[in-house]
């Protein structure tokens, strides 16, 4: 009744008090507080999508224009703006290949990498950063980079966009260089080899974020790291605790240094390490991935103040659902999580998911009243 007695009003606006803009909404729900409405954040990789709010076709013309337009149109906030890519395959040097698709691309390796390869080359991944550590001009040139590439983004998308600039994390994502089996096996033979590689990336983290200026530009920076999948997370909470949420912990403290709040990202039940997480000072968690069983309800009694970015189910719901079903959980996701939520979907828009449910949950959030 409440939710209907809102929507009866919005056709009566205060015209005295401004509407927020995208960057305020967000910025107003990551301080704590009540926004107009429930920003919308995601990651736009529909050519639907794109093409309807943009009112232009993706192969007619400029496609940088048509992405950026929809972009500003549709969401408040995103993390990646990215242009569609022409099909096609490219071998590397060393035998592997880079496949690539119009929104997505991966590396297939030539073989499994043995033990003793993947020893050998983190040794000189260790080398490459001591050697890069001690060259202060290489960092400062690469946060100079980051705000001249933040302020490209805003010139398409708008000085009053949410955006999230690119952060940097601890690096246990470096299994993907050679694969989880072989990762696992190289880490038992050599444990103090990797924890030394991630000593020193963090170190590298906290002295780069140290010549950052960028909080004028955003709303804050996404660190991205996969450590979980749909049944707990990917390596035992031991070492997690051992080797990951301290180093994490100093990494956030850098950024708020620096005045800019966290969005940490991982696939997966983060359930398990929830409090780890927060406990490590992060400011926002996504995707929130409900089918693995992230529980939105559950995650805002434990932690009132985290906000939730994402939470709207990409693999079942948002393709194969109906309109009316995700207008029904896009409502569920606000009342379970609102007002501290950014409502989008649980990892990408991908091309399966049809307009008609975007706009569905977009519609849903944009005429909620808090």
């Amino acid at each position: 009744m409440r939710q209907r007695v809102c929507n009866l009003l919005n056709f009566f606006p205060n015209h005295d008090v401004p509407p927020l803009t995208s960057k305020q909404r967000i910025q107003t729900v990551i301080r704590g507080g009540t926004p107009d409405r429930p920003p919308l954040f995601d990651l736009l990789r529909n050519n639907a999508v794109l093409e309807h709010y943009s009112g232009a076709r993706l192969d007619a013309g400029d496609p940088r224009s048509v992405v950026y337009a929809a972009v500003r149109k549709a969401l408040d906030g995103t993390r990646s703006v990215r242009l569609p890519d022409k099909p096609g395959e490219e071998v590397l040097p060393d035998g592997r290949r880079v496949v690539r698709r119009q929104w997505t691309s991966w590396t297939k390796r030539a073989h499994e990498p043995t033990v003793d390869e993947v020893i050998q080359e983190i040794r000189g991944i260790i080398a490459s950063l001591e050697a890069r550590l001690e060259d202060g001009n290489a960092l400062r040139e690469d946060a100079a980079r980051l705000r001249a590439d933040l302020q490209e983004h805003l010139r398409h998308l708008g000085p009053d966009f949410g955006f999230f600039g690119p952060g940097s994390s601890v690096g246990f994502m470096i299994y993907t260089r050679w694969g989880l089996e072989s990762f696992c096996y190289a880490l038992a033979d050599e444990p103090g080899l990797f924890s030394r590689y991630w000593e020193l990336q963090t170190e590298l983290c906290v002295r780069r974020i140290a010549c950052l200026d960028i909080s004028d530009l955003v709303c804050g920076v996404f660190c991205g790291e996969d450590i979980a999948y749909k049944s707990g997370t990917l390596f035992s909470v031991h070492l997690l605790r051992r080797e990951y949420f301290p180093r994490l912990r100093r990494i956030v403290e850098a950024y708020h240094r620096q005045a800019l709040p966290v969005m940490f990202h991982s696939d997966g039940n983060l359930m398990p390490v929830l409090d780890d997480l927060v406990g490590c000072g992060i400011d926002l968690l996504n995707p929130i991935e409900v089918l693995a069983g992230m529980k939105p309800a559950e995650i805002r009694r434990r932690h009132p103040r985290l906000v939730l970015a994402g939470g709207m189910d990409v693999s079942q719901l948002l393709p194969f659902g109906s309109a009316g079903e995700v207008a029904a959980a896009t409502r569920r996701l606000i009342e379970d999580a609102g007002p501290g939520v950014l409502v989008g979907s649980s990892t990408e828009l991908h091309n399966l998911v049809p307009l008609a449910n975007f706009q569905a949950m977009a519609e849903s959030a944009r005429n909620w009243c808090y």
